[in-house]
């Protein structure tokens, strides 16, 4: 009578309802499942393969921030060069035209009197040799540039 009763079996007296919390009838737990744990529903990322990844993501990064760092100071240092470059030119056109005003002042005789068909080399200057000077600046000024301007391995 205990057997048909199912205490000396061990199984539980009723099917489908388990003899004490966490046993579990095969019968009657097959069709729902047990409920997870959110901690333990992810895949744990393995250590190794998860560290050599960041790494080697992290050092991408590195050397893309150093690679543009590298082409921030070579923008820097073209542009500083053509900066120099063009104060120079600015500054020789400036003062050729600065010195023929000041020659004039300081002496009048000779850079008023004419020597070549009737022309001062004041006049000379200021008229027509301004501008042969200004396109050989602007020739060397655009030489020069393009030099730097010129790509280099970094």
């Amino acid at each position: 009578m205990t057997a048909a009763r199912g205490g000396a079996s061990g199984d539980s007296p009723t099917p489908g309802i388990p003899r004490f919390p966490g046993h579990s009838d095969a019968s009657g737990d097959a069709d729902q499942p047990e409920p997870r744990n959110a901690a333990f529903s992810r895949p744990r990322p393995r250590p190794l393969l998860g560290e050599q990844r960041r790494t080697t993501r992290e050092r991408q990064l590195q050397s893309e921030a150093e690679r543009e760092r590298a082409e921030e100071l070579h923008v820097a240092a073209v542009m500083l060069r053509q900066r120099r470059l063009s104060l120079l030119a600015a500054g020789l056109l400036f003062g050729l035209v600065t010195a023929t005003i000041i020659l004039e002042d300081l002496f009048p005789g000779v850079m008023n009197r004419p020597f070549w068909h009737g022309f001062s080399p004041s006049f000379l200057f200021a008229a027509v040799l301004i501008y042969p000077i200004t396109w050989v600046i602007a020739l060397i000024y655009t030489l020069r540039a393009n030099n730097i301007d010129e790509p280099r391995d970094l």
